[in-house]
């Protein structure tokens, strides 16, 4: 591993326990096994390493919606695509945390945030759009930028997924976050779509629960 993306990795994992005003370049180089003056020349500040975590984070939640406007989308395909970027969300569970000091720290970075978030808000609005199109959802309440349950979503996928237990690898909590985020449409299902979404999200929970396991084991 090259020593930038050591740094990087070894970063992430105190952030994640400790949080971001809690953790020293001194820390992450004694943890990395690397002398202090190695880290600094790659980083000058613990919120340089935060910044380029972040980079990381959106390129994989932007990873995750890629190219959805081609795809057909149907429940199963909703499922996927909560789970995954949930996935990425708990790797990098401390960002949510300190996003809002280092939004006051930086003003340019506070501009991508914002950026970033309205990218992910459109993402999923054009999914709930096309499945009120195919009568899978029915029409929610509009308002001039898109709909409520988008920001409902929205809000729902920033802060549950922060959750000092779910840091902590608590598997319970997290699984429960991640059903709660899928069945925010629930209410809006008809019968027989509510059918199907019960028996798709069965199906697929073993599945995103063992990703989920082999992420940690990685971590």
């Amino acid at each position: 591993m090259k020593t930038r993306d050591l740094i990087l990795d070894t970063a992430l994992k105190l952030f994640n326990k400790s949080g971001l005003d809690n953790v020293s370049l001194r820390q992450i180089a004694r943890q990395a096994g690397l002398s202090q003056s190695n880290v600094t020349y790659h980083f000058k500040h613990p919120y340089d390493i935060f910044k380029e975590l972040f980079a990381q984070f959106k390129e994989k939640i932007m990873g995750v919606f890629n190219g959805i406007e081609k795809k057909h989308i149907n429940l199963l395909l909703y499922i996927h695509i909560i789970s995954k970027a949930s996935l990425v969300q708990q790797k990098y569970a401390f960002i949510m945390h300190n996003i809002i000091q280092m939004n006051q720290y930086d003003s340019e970075f506070k501009k991508n945030v914002y950026k970033f978030i309205d990218n992910i808000y459109s993402k999923i609005n054009f999914i709930f759009i096309q499945l009120e199109k195919k009568s899978i959802i029915s029409k929610s309440i509009h308002d001039k930028k898109g709909t409520l349950l988008s920001l409902r979503w929205l809000v729902l996928w920033k802060y549950s997924l922060s959750h000092k237990s779910i840091i902590a690898k608590d598997d319970y909590t997290f699984i429960f976050q991640i059903k709660n985020l899928c069945f925010v449409i629930y209410p809006l299902l008809s019968s027989k779509s509510k059918e199907a979404f019960d028996i798709l999200y069965q199906n697929y929970e073993p599945i995103f629960i063992n990703e989920y396991r082999i992420q940690n084991e990685k971590t």
